[in-house]
């Protein structure tokens, strides 16, 4: 069985391929097997971060498989439209922010908040490689009151995915989105819903109904649920 190598990490890629011939089945589920040892004695900060990922035959081969769920069917929950502006909050390796300004178009705009300033320049790198002008890069701190650095009321949706598990103080997270959100704007949230020896640790996860009544005690209200996933919950709350 060749190596497996890690290609790129993130909160939102974790791409896997190896090197050489094709896989034969075998190969398959071994890779597979590999995959899940190499995810569970990762780096704290890796699996802590990673959300989205792909297994990958070398150039222009065939996925083999996909786990979870995909940002851009999960972004339709959402319903953005041509001229809105999105805020990302802890974008990570910035696949929701180039989906969302897919959407929204040259006269939207998206905001990719992270606190992580390589993460930042690689969302840059890609949007440019997309000739996506609608993109802008913030340096900020999401947990606290005021650090997205945007202004009040100047968004029309928000983006969380996976990161209310990993903020220490989350009474001040959904207080700075609603201090950025137009009335009646909407944030789209998806986290962890269990451990399964993949995630995060059982103390860690952050289950929904403790997100709904979190952000319900800053006056949001609930709108909808959607499937993110076998181990992902999510949902879109409402700013009154």
């Amino acid at each position: 069985m060749p190596v497996v190598r890690l290609l790129a990490g993130g909160r939102n890629a974790f791409i896997m391929t190896k090197g050489g011939e094709n896989y034969n089945n075998e190969e398959k589920n071994e890779f597979q097997f590999r995959l899940w040892v190499s995810f569970c004695t990762c780096p704290h900060w890796l699996w802590q971060t990673s959300y989205y990922w792909r297994i990958i035959e070398p150039k222009g081969h065939k996925a083999l498989y996909i786990m979870f769920s995909d940002p851009t069917k999960n972004i339709e929950h959402l319903f953005l439209n041509k001229g809105d502006k999105v805020a990302d909050l802890g974008a990570g390796s910035g696949f929701y922010t180039i989906a969302s300004a897919k959407i929204v178009g040259p006269s939207g705009r998206v905001y990719a908040v992270d606190v992580q300033k390589d993460l930042l320049d690689r969302i840059k790198m890609n949007a440019t490689h997309e000739h996506l002008s609608n993109v802008e890069i913030l340096w900020g701190n999401i947990e606290k009151l005021g650090g997205t650095r945007l202004r009040d009321a100047s968004v029309d949706c928000v983006i969380a995915s996976n990161v209310l598990f990993q903020i220490e103080d989350k009474a001040q997270f959904p207080q700075e989105i609603k201090r950025i959100l137009k009335a009646g704007g909407k944030v789209m949230i998806i986290d962890w819903s269990d451990s399964f020896g993949m995630g995060p640790s059982p103390d860690k996860v952050f289950r929904r109904a403790d997100a709904v009544g979190l952000f319900e005690k800053d006056g949001f209200t609930f709108d909808k649920d959607f499937s993110a996933g076998e181990h992902h919950y999510g949902l879109i709350m409402r700013r009154k």
